[in-house]
């Protein structure tokens, strides 16, 4: 129930900044309730709540199956003041989204161009129309992001375009991008000039100007967003420092179902040998009262693990433990599950790489006051270092995220093992890059090590009646 009401509260306090603020403008219409619940990740009744409190607040007008308006009138004199002002108070944070945009889509939509067919995005007419007159205001600014949006889309993982769009809803896009245009600290002749880099590279195929291009481009857009916040902070020296991260990516994939978590959990201990082969599992209350939830709950759980053959449970005796039959497991688990635990990977590994080379100083430290040797480490205790010392607040999140999809989609990993293939090996090479101080080295180990993962249970998967994991394709170090 907790969950929920974070949720809810998120997104009410969110859009009501919005309106308030005059971000969100007198007489402008909301995005639709589906295309809300999308974009904040959250389900469709938690949005038509919020909607319904603004409504009684006087902030919005409602009409069926209309998308709500916004009924606020800012003052005239204060509408531009009193949005500046908002953003003065929460630059810190906004200006960590845009170094974790920096960070995480140039690789994101470098890999993706691998599978673009540019002539054929929806929105590639309207990007070359834009990008010989860039237009930064009103919805201009839409064009590019649309067009970012088909790129990441063709890569056939849902978490590329979640992601993006979570990000550029929280870093104020549509107003800090006609904000910048208008003061010069981003000229749309700039713009035009980086997107036409952006297209030839794109049409090219070669993916290092891909990458040089795209990095360009957040690179600029992070700086240009640095200015903009220094500039605010001169306007309006008395505003103060909000400290809340508002960054939160509540992704509609993954597990939420306490049901589920729960399965998972035992799953895990199963695994790792907390409960062994032929015994018993606790009690069925004894595993409510555990977890904090009903009997009825923990009977949901051991129904999957009964179904995915791990446990078998008898009347008037409990649930024992089996031999887990590999073949059996795969083909009694839903595969858009299996496929969704498969583009975890893949954002994973993607990912994992500049997240790790920014947290590379402080998991030096945490790893060699934890591990006096190499041996023993986990895959799990790594990537927990590395969460621990992230930086920018949106990257820790967003690697939190990620990583309990990866951890929870399937049950057919055992995460709490040593690194696969020559686990003693790659630890020794990890713990020597922490002694030699070599980030890049770190972070390329780190980043293979998740594509080896990614390989070895795709090829699993297609070998157990799977072919559509085929498509999930490992990346390359560029």
């Amino acid at each position: 129930m907790e969950r929920k009401q974070t949720r809810f509260a998120f997104v009410y306090e969110n859009l009501r900044r919005q309106i308030l603020s005059g971000q969100r403008e007198y007489g402008s219409k909301l995005p639709s309730a589906r295309q809300l619940y999308q974009l904040y990740g959250v389900g469709i009744r938690t949005i038509k709540t919020v909607l319904m409190r603004l409504r009684e607040e006087g902030l919005i007008h409602t009409e069926e199956r209309k998308r709500a308006v916004v009924v606020y009138r800012v003052p005239f004199r204060e509408q531009k003041h009193t949005a500046l002002q908002t953003i003065a108070g929460q630059r810190d944070a906004i200006l960590e989204i845009y170094r974790s945009m920096e960070a995480l889509m140039p690789d994101l939509l470098t890999f993706s161009c691998q599978f673009t067919d540019i002539i054929n995005l929806d929105h590639y007419d309207d990007i070359l129309r834009w990008a010989r007159r860039p237009n930064l205001t009103s919805n201009g600014w839409k064009i590019p992001a649309r067009f970012f949006h088909d790129i990441l889309k063709s890569s056939g993982n849902p978490f590329f375009c979640d992601v993006h769009s979570a990000l550029e809803l929280h870093g104020e896009t549509s107003f800090l991008t006609e904000y910048l245009t208008e003061t010069g600290l981003f000229p749309q002749e700039k713009e035009k000039e980086e997107f036409n880099r952006i297209l030839d590279a794109v049409r090219s195929g070669n993916t290092y100007a891909i990458q040089n291009s795209f990095r360009a481009h957040y690179h600029s857009i992070a700086n240009s967003v640095a200015c903009c916040m220094q500039h605010l902070a001169v306007q309006y020296p008395q505003e103060p420092m909000d400290p809340r991260r508002y960054f939160s990516w509540n992704t509609s994939y993954g597990i939420h179902q306490h049901y589920q978590r729960i399965a998972r959990d035992l799953a895990e201990r199963i695994n790792f040998g907390t409960y062994a082969y032929r015994s018993y599992l606790p009690s069925e209350r004894a595993l409510a009262e555990e977890y904090g939830v009903s009997v009825h709950t923990v009977r949901r759980a051991l129904s999957i693990l009964n179904n995915l053959g791990f446990v078998k449970t008898q009347n008037g005796r409990g649930t024992q433990v089996l031999t887990l039959d590999l073949s059996a497991s795969i083909k009694n688990t839903n595969h858009s599950r299996l496929l969704l635990h498969l583009n975890a990977l893949q954002f994973m590994a993607l990912i994992v790489r500049p997240i790790a080379l920014s947290a590379f100083d402080g998991t030096r430290q945490s790893l060699q006051k934890a591990f006096s040797q190499p041996q023993g480490i986990s895959l799990a205790d790594l990537t927990s270092h590395v969460v621990d010392n992230v930086p920018l607040y949106p990257l820790k999140v967003i690697l939190q995220k990620i990583d309990h999809i990866f951890y929870g989609g399937i049950y057919l990993y055992r995460r709490n093992s040593p690194f696969p293939d020559a686990p003693n090996e790659l630890a020794v090479r990890i713990f020597s890059c922490l002694e030699k101080d070599d980030r890049q080295g770190f972070a390329h180990l780190l980043f293979e090590t998740y594509c080896g993962i990614l390989t070895n249970l795709r090829n699993l998967l297609v070998d157990n009646g799977v072919p559509e994991a085929e498509r999930v394709i490992t990346p390359n170090l560029w």
